[in-house]
């Protein structure tokens, strides 16, 4: 080797390894956040991963080619943002960022705040602060070295080349499809990374592609626990509670041998109880959405921001029509995933948000709502005013993440005041509302209990209910002054206890109760069923 070509590989170094470290960085991301198809063997994953490593390290190359030291600088910042808030979701949901989700839901993430710092993966972001330092490092040597313009041209030609044979034979080889939103976003981007599917997502943020995908997944369901169940009466008022963060692994959970949520799971015993799949593909939204649809979700986006979308015998009118006057209750603001509007489109009679309960009732918001202490005192008031039967709707909010509910338990379960440790005091505090709320209640009050989706706390010994990708969360079905658990055909059954049914089956069921004991005064269609 001449010395020339000896001096221009020693000049070239720094480039060449600031490309490696750059492309190594991107893939490792990459495999740590977006997962192939499970079906596929370990041959067709590793040969995926080839591929994208390749079309990793070429555009790495042309952009170094093509773009000047503060651009690079720039764009390794904010890889530095991105990739940071992408592991963070991906540990907390078990499932890729779609940059459909993350343009979607941005005001949602805003709006919790300081919060999002408490969810952060310190371990990934210090890692990729260090891995920013070296390609500081790495540019302020490439700069020293005198690199031609012809040499960098030829560089830009040589990368471009590659990264379109490396595009086109990912193509080739799996194709470019889209079926079932997240999980398509992970699939494409196992074979693409982050940009090319996300460029390839956003041909379908469009009003009518987004609503014609949601319909797509609108299906009639059978009542599958009806057939096998008792027939459970159900009282002239009816509240239904979505409580933030139920894991199923809090009944009868302890800490060195106090309970953390004493009253529910003594609650339990008297309950019908049910360990049920939380639907949770882009957050507690979709929860409710299912509770007061019975359908699934869109595949896409929080479903109440389809505009057009098309509630077909929601469960307010459903109530309305069976006799019930409907009210939801919620202390987080009604802009928050545009539940407000959603919620009247849907029926309610009368919706209250965080702004009602700051204006009408007085109560002092505390972070981003109204503790659910006042948000029970505003139930039972309201319930208390009511003529005939009525149907309330309740989701509560001071178990959310990052677990400050505003209000101190009556005795704290561990002393600490890690994320993990705070969520077990909240829901405590959670637990002790509860039992005052329920003690309140008039005889003849039937309520039901979920949980809108997994915690995803890891502590010790606890275990959350997650298991891989699916979330289990507890449903029970109470009713004030009796035992429906000494009339639960399926209590120790596979089906009540096996996690086979979803928030759906259970819901379906409700309905068949009331249908069967209050006559409808209106006409009814089932779910999913056209108009």
């Amino acid at each position: 080797m001449s010395e020339s070509w000896k001096e221009h590989l020693r000049r070239a170094l720094p480039a060449l390894a600031l490309c490696a470290l750059w492309a190594l960085e991107i893939f490792i991301v990459q495999e740590r956040t977006l997962a192939g198809p499970a079906e596929l063997d370990f041959g067709v994953q590793a040969a995926r991963g080839l591929v994208r490593l390749g079309l990793d390290l070429s555009v790495c190359a042309a952009l170094m080619a093509s773009l000047p030291y503060v651009a690079l600088v720039a764009l390794y910042i904010l890889e530095v943002v991105f990739f940071t808030i992408a592991i963070t979701y991906f540990d907390h949901f078990r499932s890729p960022l779609s940059l459909l989700q993350a343009w979607h839901n941005f005001g949602e993430g805003a709006a919790i705040g300081m919060g999002v710092f408490e969810l952060l993966t310190w371990s990934a972001l210090l890692l990729l602060v260090a891995a920013f330092a070296v390609k500081i490092f790495l540019i302020v040597h490439w700069r020293r070295a005198v690199i031609e313009e012809a040499h960098r041209r030829r560089v830009r030609g040589y990368a471009g080349a590659a990264a379109v044979v490396s595009l086109l034979l990912a193509i080739g080889v799996h194709g470019l499809t889209r079926s079932d939103g997240p999980a398509t976003f992970s699939r494409l981007g196992s074979s693409y990374g982050y940009v090319i599917a996300g460029i390839w997502e956003a041909q379908y943020d469009r009003r009518d592609l987004l609503l014609a995908r949601a319909e797509e997944v609108v299906k009639a369901s059978e009542d599958v626990l009806g057939k096998e169940e008792y027939p459970f009466p159900i009282h002239e008022r009816l509240v239904l509670i979505q409580v933030e963060s139920l894991d199923w692994g809090l009944l009868g959970y302890d800490i060195d041998g106090e309970q953390v949520m004493p009253f529910l799971t003594k609650l339990a015993e008297k309950s019908a109880r049910y360990r049920v799949e939380a639907i949770h593909i882009h957050g507690s939204g979709d929860a409710d959405f299912v509770a007061l649809n019975s359908v699934m979700p869109s595949p896409d986006v929080i479903t109440y921001k389809i505009p057009d979308y098309p509630y077909r015998n929601p469960l307010p009118r459903f109530m309305e029509a069976h006799g019930f006057s409907t009210l939801a209750l919620h202390g987080v603001t009604g802009e928050f995933y545009e539940r407000r509007a959603a919620f009247n489109r849907m029926g309610f009679d009368r919706v209250i948000f965080r702004e009602e309960l700051e204006k009408d009732f007085g109560y002092e918001g505390i972070g981003w709502g109204v503790p659910d202490g006042d948000l029970f005192e505003a139930s039972l008031k309201l319930l208390g005013e009511s003529a005939g039967p009525a149907f309330q709707f309740i989701i509560t909010v001071s178990s959310h993440t990052p677990f400050r509910p505003g209000r101190d338990p009556d005795r704290k379960v561990v002393s600490g005041s890690s994320i993990e440790e705070r969520y077990f005091n909240a829901m405590r505090y959670v637990d002790n509302v509860l039992e005052k709320y329920i003690s309140a209640l008039p005889p003849g009050t039937s309520v039901g209990f979920y949980g809108d989706h997994n915690s995803a706390v890891r502590w010790r010994d606890y275990d959350s209910g997650r298991r891989g990708l699916k979330e289990y969360v507890p449903f029970l079905l109470y009713n004030t002054g009796e035992d429906l658990a000494a009339l639960q055909r399926t209590r120790e059954a596979p089906i009540a206890t096996g996690g086979a049914l979803s928030l759906i089956h259970v819901m379906d069921f409700l309905r068949g109760l009331i249908d069967a004991q209050y006559p409808a005064t209106q006409n009814t269609q089932k779910v999913g069923e056209q108009p």
